[in-house]
């Protein structure tokens, strides 16, 4: 597992007696379960060395075909949370345990925010952090957006719709699993955006990146790094974790710092 470093700009206006700092954000994805021995140690090292005002979790913590999983990943958010507040939104994989197995999916929830743990479901959760506010709203695509060889997009009426408008007094940040809708997410507003999902496109070839998605698309465009659109950015994990017997070639696992310059 590697540790990644990006560093970001804002356009928000800095008052003039106050000192520029940095928001540091640890971020995780696609954990799917994993444990790196000794009980998630080098993860949490790697949290507490890099001294998170926030962290952020963008879904797929569990995975739908290894219950015993679960525990490993509460576990690690629990533990995370004793650092600094930890938000978590569903991916994929809770959805489809939510689905078919609605037992499981509750424990895993409750035992989430018994570990302290905010759970943003198509909510906002706000936070000062060096006395400015902070928005972090938790975005759950529906589910027909994770098919196979989809090509929907969703749209910015259809995002209010769910998560209403971009809070405008805060620095807003997007907290998702699917990354491929970038375009989307900086018109309706967001300063930044996380994301995972694409595993970085599974085999990574020099020049090309990612060759495919989890639904089955070729080279996608938004698989793994820091991307900038007008005054947004985003950052999408390539994960912590694999399942199914998915294999990556060129593509390690990682966790990501994000400091924002403020």
């Amino acid at each position: 597992m590697r540790k990644i470093f990006y560093e970001i700009g804002t356009t928000k206006k800095q008052k003039e007696d106050t000192t520029k700092r940095k928001m540091v954000l640890f971020c995780l994805s696609d954990l799917h379960g994993t444990c790196y021995e000794p009980r998630n140690r080098p993860i949490i090292e790697c949290a507490w060395d890099q001294k998170p005002d926030l962290i952020l979790a963008s879904g797929d913590m569990l995975s739908g075909d290894r219950e015993e999983g679960d525990a490993i990943a509460v576990a690690l958010l629990s533990r995370l949370s004793d650092l600094a507040p930890v938000c978590f939104v569903n991916g994929n994989h809770e959805m489809c345990v939510e689905r078919h197995q609605p037992e499981r999916y509750q424990k895993f929830m409750d035992d989430l925010k018994n570990g302290g743990v905010q759970v943003l479901h198509n909510e906002t959760a706000w936070f000062w952090i060096d006395g400015e506010k902070v928005a972090v709203t938790g975005y759950e695509l529906p589910w027909e957006y994770y098919r196979r060889f989809s090509r929907r997009h969703p749209s910015v009426v259809g995002m209010e719709r769910s998560i209403g408008k971009r809070k405008q007094d805060a620095y807003q940040i997007l907290l998702t699993h699917n990354p491929v809708f970038f375009e989307e997410y900086t018109a309706w507003g967001a300063d930044f955006t996380f994301a995972g999902h694409l595993h970085g496109g599974f085999i990574r070839l020099p020049y090309f990146g990612g060759v495919i998605s989890p639904q089955f698309q070729l080279f996608p465009k938004y698989d793994h790094g820091l991307y900038q659109m007008d005054t947004s950015s985003m950052v999408v994990g390539a994960g912590m974790g694999n399942h199914s017997g998915l294999f990556r070639i060129n593509n390690p696992t990682e966790v990501v710092t994000v400091r924002i310059k403020r």
